[in-house]
Order: C-alpha cells, then structure tokens, then sequence
C-alpha cells in the first residue's frame, strides 16, 4: 500500500514537473516518493565509489548557514563570490530546499545534493534556465545515475513531445552538453565547498575536469 501512494505520489509529481520544469516543491515531493519507492539506493553506491563522497557519507557533514554577504566580500572568480553573486542575482535563499528526515546514509546524500544544488550551476557554469536545469540534470545523471534526474528529463520530453516541438533541438543540445560534462569529469558530489570558498572556480573546475559552459560570469 505504502508503495502503490509512493508511486501515486510520484506520477502526480512527474505530471507537475512536466508542465512547470521550475515547480521545486513539486520536485522535492517527485524526489521523496523516488526515495520512499527505494530508487534512490544506487545513488549511495555510486558516492561510496569516489574517495572524497565516502569521506562525506563518513563525517555527515553538513555545510554551516552561508552567508552570501560575507562571501561577496572575497575576491572575484573565487567559489565564494561567484557563488554568492549567482544566489543574489537570481534572488535564490541558500535554504531553498525542503527538510527531510535522515535516517540512514542513503537520505544523507539526498539531501546533500538539495543543499549542493547551486553550487553544481556555478561549477558546471549552467544558468537557472529551463535549458540550464536540463544541462545540470543531465550532468548529474551521468555523473550518479540521479533517478530523480532521469525522471525530470524524461518529463521534459513529454512536454516537448505534447508542446513544445520546437525546442527540440535545444533541449538535446542541454542535455548532451551536460551528459558529456559529466561523463569526463572527475565527482564532484564529495567536494568540501565551505573549505574552497576562497579557491577560483577556475582552478576547482581544471581540478576536476569540468569543461564548464559560460553561462554563468566569473568575473564578478
């Protein structure tokens, strides 16, 4: 029963997501009821695969209350900065996401990736657009195997298919450019952001291998 509403749950969620890619709260209830269902199990797998995702599933660690003030103050082309300009510009809280109650290691790293989710657009270099989200998705699908991720897309290409033909070519031209970023570079997921608040972006990205798109200005 319990998996039938989970299912139930998640079908409504895909149905929101489908006609609105920016409905987060519907995002958040599609990724429970993944979780609730058990799809989300391999992730864990595919964090304790990375040394740095193992080191963070053992400390539970999670990132202290960002203030974007503070971080404006450093250095442009730092993480902090191009991070806070991003969250400032667009008018996005640090808290955005949705509480969720960790109960063992597999929701950890859930709600790691809701708490990291921003700090992927600046690393990756994609905006929060429709086709920017569908870069970064498509990112994290390739790096973990996101199920979460691979329903959002999916829904994207029921609406393409029901709606929105003509964006056909740019909705898989985001997708490729993200799937191929993910594909070679190195994880990211188990990365200390609060220790490389005053690193460049540059400078992570080569060390991880992102080829970045330029979406998002590092020079502010």
């Amino acid at each position: 029963m319990e998996n039938r509403l989970a299912y139930m749950r998640m079908l409504v969620a895909v149905f929101k997501v489908s006609r609105n890619p920016q409905k987060t709260q519907a995002i958040f209830d599609l990724g429970e009821a993944l979780h609730a269902m058990g799809a989300t199990k391999g992730i864990l797998k595919r964090f304790q695969d990375d040394p740095e995702g193992q080191k963070a599933i053992d400390s539970r660690k999670w990132m202290g209350r960002i203030n974007l003030s503070e971080l404006q103050a450093l250095p442009p082309g730092t993480l902090g900065r191009v991070y806070s300009t991003h969250m400032l510009e667009n008018k996005l809280d640090p808290e955005f996401f949705r509480q969720m109650r960790v109960e063992d290691s597999t929701a950890f790293v859930l709600m790691r990736m809701r708490q990291c989710h921003d700090l992927w657009h600046v690393m990756t270099g994609f905006d929060i657009s429709n086709l920017g989200e569908i870069g970064l998705q498509a990112f994290m699908m390739a790096q973990i195997a996101a199920p979460l991720s691979m329903v959002i897309l999916s829904g994207g290409l029921f609406r393409l298919g029901t709606q929105k033909q003509e964006f056909v070519d740019s909705f898989m031209e985001a997708f490729l450019t993200g799937w191929q970023m993910g594909k070679r570079s190195k994880r990211i997921f188990g990365v200390d952001w609060e220790a490389n608040w005053t690193t460049p972006v540059v400078e992570l990205r080569k060390t991880y291998q992102v080829e970045a798109v330029n979406q998002i200005a590092l020079d502010s």
